[in-house]
């Protein structure tokens, strides 16, 4: 029994993926792990084996226990000394081949991690570019804005310096029209009483006229 630090399918995949490589074994699912009937592993026994590893998921890892039956008899240390060697051999091997593939895993899930983020902080990337040219056209487009806002405030002023112009023209013509008007009154009354003078003298003209026909001159 030992503690690997690996998860348990990773362990259990590795463990068939051992023995079927390393000994040409026929590796059968059971519950809660895999076992192989007479099974020839030279460089532990000459006598067939029969081999059950069971696995159970811990939080760190997992736990294997391995059974090597020998002719009905399970290998220990004490009664089988130079084959439990060979076992703990083969275990170790197996361990080293499963770390190892742990390893490339792990890089492989973080060279995928890394993908993973590269690919958003390229789009991170993008976005932020978009977001300057956004900004930049948008404080391009307020400066044209102010830059609008300051030439209608001039023309603003300018009307309003023409509207004061016109305003005092206005007036100075009210004024003018005045006097014109006053003017008309007094030619008006000038001419009423040159018409009272004209009116004056034709009657003169008349009654001396009337005169001079009674008296019989021509």
């Amino acid at each position: 029994m030992f503690y690997l630090n690996a998860s348990q399918d990773e362990a259990e995949k590795k463990w068939k993926e051992f023995l079927t490589a390393n000994h040409k074994a026929e590796v059968k699912k059971t519950k809660g792990g895999f076992v192989c009937e007479n099974t020839s592993m030279i460089d532990i026994a000459s006598a067939a084996l029969t081999v059950t590893a069971l696995f159970y998921e811990e939080e760190d890892g997992c736990e294997m226990n391995v059974f090597f039956n020998m002719n009905g008899y399970y290998l220990n240390p004490k009664e089988h000394a130079k084959e439990s060697m060979a076992v703990v051999s083969c275990l170790m091997d197996y361990q080293k081949e499963l770390y190892v593939d742990v390893y490339k895993n792990t890089l492989e899930a973080q060279g995928k991690t890394k993908d993973k983020s590269q690919k958003v902080l390229d789009k991170l990337v993008k976005e932020g570019e978009k977001l300057d040219r956004d900004v930049s056209k948008g404080e391009e487009d307020v400066a044209k804005a102010e830059q609008t806002i300051i030439e209608s405030e001039q023309k603003i002023v300018e009307l309003q310096v023409k509207m004061e112009g016109l305003r005092r023209e206005i007036e100075q013509s009210k004024s003018a029209i005045i006097e014109l008007e006053e003017a008309k009154k007094i030619k008006m009354k000038e001419i009423a009483a040159q018409k009272m003078v004209v009116n004056e003298k034709t009657a003169q003209i008349d009654r001396i006229k009337a005169a001079a026909d009674k008296a019989g001159v021509n």
